[in-house]
């Protein structure tokens, strides 16, 4: 009986470790939402006292766990989206959707993001294009 409880738990972990060896990075975020990622190659992960620890050949990260929100594997570095305001605050503007979805057209940046829900959006002000995040 102990033999076919083996056997699946075996199979199981070594389906486990091939999957994360597709992948190039595990990134970690934050309740902030920043993002930090390291390479899986060599990475030992520890748990003490509310953090974790995670160590590989190029670096060592601290995270609290109360802080951790998600960790997952990728193939890319992660980098945190960074706001950027268009220098022509009275110009009309056009807000779209990260997916693409219009939202409207506004007089101004402060009108859209009264009328805009929480989230990340793309707006367009006469030819240049920026992101914004309403919180």
């Amino acid at each position: 009986m102990k033999r076919l409880l083996i056997i699946p738990i075996v199979f199981v972990a070594f389906a486990l470790s091939v999957q994360a060896a597709d992948y190039d990075y595990l990134a970690f975020r934050s309740n902030d939402g920043t993002v930090a990622c390291l390479s899986v190659s060599n990475l030992k992960i520890t748990f003490s006292n509310g953090l974790l620890v995670a160590v590989n050949s190029e670096t060592n990260q601290t995270f609290s766990l109360s802080d951790l929100n998600k960790m997952y594997f990728t193939n890319s570095t992660v980098t945190n989206i960074v706001e950027t305001l268009p220098t022509d605050s009275n110009t009309e503007v056009e807000v779209f959707t990260t997916s693409g979805v219009s939202m409207g057209r506004f007089s101004n940046l402060q009108q859209a993001r009264q009328m805009l829900s929480m989230g990340v959006y793309i707006v367009k002000q006469s030819d240049k294009i920026y992101k914004i995040a309403v919180k």
